[in-house]
């Protein structure tokens, strides 16, 4: 994040001064500031359209073509945008930056990260068993953050000499990673037999069945499922989840803001995101699962009193974060507005475990289309609109930089308030047959 946008500003400084040198120029003005969160934000939320579209579509590819064809679609669309993507970077006389808008639609070609995520998941849930799936899901999060903390001070480091060095790594690992993809093994469960004490399942009627579901009769039971989830609760928890997007964007000017307001360089800030990722990866592995078992054996609180109360907590400590960042005046009030929005980033987590659980088994596939859709939706409205805050910000003054801040901590609080309300609607529990519980 931070190489790109080191370039990204030092391409609109120099088009600002008309200069083909940045060196020794003023890029923390405003009008360079805005056009870069403008550029920055509009691209996240315009990279929200091909997930939004086509995550149906590719799942039901997916069930029928395969995981890995799918999957090795996704890793072709993200290197071409990518590539698209620097060739922008590097010929800024001759293509405009605000092309990289048109990047993201080059994700057409297998759906985006949204496309990717679930793929990935799917194929998890193929190969590992129920019981373990949830530690295997820990685990994937802990090797992301984990390789975020070793990218970051490393992406710093290589900035001193050049931003270009991290981006030219990174087509290099994306390459290297498309070619491993392409060993990877089919896992739909007609191709994948898991080693099993238990006696196999007659294959060939599974893959009867699976052969003779049309992909009409898939999106006819799709719909069907949405139909079941569409009550008041759900509906409600579904709009929370779609206002806490805004905390996940206003992350997005993290570098920005700190760079501008302490007059601090990219490969510094960076440092941010670094010590971001520690705390992410400490509530992930430890903190979490500690809270989790604490309020289930010591409070003696069933699984849905449970996640409601952990995203309770989560909530409320992602409207302080927010809040200390927006007053941050010095480093160390920054430093610990950070700390504690990465001790509350678990809320989105909990918020869909507490969704689970409000809906029938069989319809959680469809739920879990609906919280990506709130979920791209929420990126793609906020994106712009946090940019527009953040201009708002410098032009009312530079103690107002954080304003975006400012707006994400109310939204949390509109959000906590909004579940905390909706968790005692009549018919909360309604939706939580016998086959849900344990």
């Amino acid at each position: 994040m931070a190489p790109q946008t080191d370039i990204m500003e030092q391409i609109i400084c120099r088009s600002h001064y008309g200069r083909p040198e940045s060196i020794g120029l003023d890029c923390k003005l405003e009008a360079i500031q805005t056009e870069l969160a403008v550029v920055q934000e509009v691209r996240a939320a315009l990279g929200q359209i091909p997930g939004i579209l086509l995550a149906l579509p590719y799942g039901v590819m997916a069930d029928h073509y395969g995981r890995k064809a799918v999957f090795l679609l996704f890793l072709l669309g993200l290197v071409l945008s990518d590539t698209l993507v620097k060739l922008i970077y590097l010929f800024p006389g001759v293509l405009p930056l605000r092309l990289v808008w048109a990047c993201p639609f080059l994700n057409i070609i297998g759906g985006g990260s949204q496309v990717g995520d679930f793929v990935i998941c799917t194929i998890i849930a193929d190969v590992v068993p129920s019981q373990e799936r949830v530690g295997a899901f820990l685990k994937l999060a802990a090797i992301d953050l984990a390789a975020q903390i070793v990218a970051t001070p490393l992406a710093a480091v290589m900035m001193r000499y050049s931003s270009w060095y991290p981006l030219a790594l990174s087509s290099l690992l994306f390459v290297f990673g498309a070619f491993l993809a392409t060993r990877l093994p089919e896992t739909r469960p007609q191709f994948y037999k898991a080693v099993s004490l238990q006696e196999p399942e007659d294959s060939s009627e599974c893959c009867d069945q699976t052969e003779g579901r049309s992909l009409l009769g898939e999106y006819r039971k799709f719909f069907g499922s949405m139909r079941s989830i569409s009550t008041g609760s759900v509906t409600v928890l579904l709009f929370v989840f779609f206002m806490a997007c805004f905390g996940t964007q206003s992350m997005q000017l993290l570098l920005q803001y700190a760079s501008k307001k302490f007059s601090w360089d990219y490969s510094k800030a960076s440092l941010l995101m670094t010590l971001r990722s520690i705390f992410h990866l400490a509530l992930a592995t430890v903190l979490m699962p500690l809270a989790d078992a604490y309020i289930a054996q010591q409070r003696g609180l069933d699984a849905l009193d449970k996640d409601t109360k952990l995203s309770q907590i989560s909530g409320g400590l992602l409207f302080a974060g927010h809040l200390l960042l927006f007053l941050a005046n010095n480093p160390t009030v920054l430093v610990s507005g950070l700390i504690t929005t990465a001790l509350g980033s678990s809320f989105l987590i909990t918020l869909r475990s507490t969704l689970t659980s409000l809906v029938p088994a069989t319809s959680v596939g469809a739920l879990y289309a609906a919280v990506s859709i709130a979920h791209g939706l929420g990126i793609m409205v906020a994106g712009p609109l946090i940019a527009l805050i953040f201009h708002w910000g410098m032009v009312i003054g530079n103690g107002w930089l954080g304003l975006p801040f400012l707006v994400t901590s109310l939204l949390h609080l509109l959000a906590l308030m909004v579940m905390t309300c909706s968790t005692r609607m009549s018919g909360y529990r309604a939706l939580l047959p016998n086959d849900r519980a344990e």
